[in-house]
């Protein structure tokens, strides 16, 4: 609409009663009203259509999901079960280990003697006790770290002063270097 159309339909529109007036209101509210309800209803309608597929997808999925944890649950149990059995044995046999004829010294004993000579340029990283079948020999293994050569003959020299201790077997090969010395050593008695 031109411009002087739309003042003509504006001073027409006001010459219309105020009854008339108010039925093109209503009318065109009415109009409004069935073009946004129109919309939305459209609107719902394609909504729905487009959310379907996911909501079929998720169902799908969440079923699938639902099988591969009862499918882990019974596995894991019976993983568990299986490590559990396993977990016996292993303490089985440590208690085995740790059976120690109540006649001889206490290993507790044998260690406190072994690092009291130890003096402070040596440095003990691991003690292993191990029994023969017959009890009738006995060893101790020793690895650790020394400063130096002298060190670690001084060391070896102090443990075969020992009583409880018949042999010390240190290998050569422990003389390689002169500093900061991995070491290993044997010690073998009736204890």
């Amino acid at each position: 609409m031109s411009r002087p159309q739309a003042l003509l339909f504006h001073h027409m529109f006001n010459l219309l009663p105020d009854s008339e007036k108010k039925k093109v209101y209503e009318t065109y509210a009415t109009r409004r009203l069935r073009l946004v309800l129109s919309f939305l209803l459209v609107g719902s309608i394609v909504a729905i259509f487009l959310i379907i597929p996911s909501i079929l997808v998720s169902r799908t999925k969440e079923a699938e999901a639902q099988e591969q944890v009862h499918t882990l649950r019974s596995s894991l149990s019976l993983a568990d079960a299986d490590e559990v059995g396993k977990n016996i044995s292993r303490a089985r046999e440590a208690v085995d280990i740790l059976k120690v004829d109540l006649t001889s010294p206490a290993v507790h004993a044998l260690f406190l003697s072994i690092i009291s000579e130890k003096g402070s340029d040596i440095k003990i990283t691991g003690l292993l006790y191990t029994t023969s079948a017959d009890k009738q020999k006995n060893a101790i293994s020793i690895t650790g770290i020394a400063r130096t050569r002298d060190a670690l003959l001084d060391f070896a020299k102090r443990l075969e002063a020992v009583e409880s201790f018949s042999k010390v077997t240190l290998p050569i090969s422990n003389f390689t270097k002169n500093k900061d010395i991995n070491f290993s050593m044997g010690l073998s008695g009736n204890f």
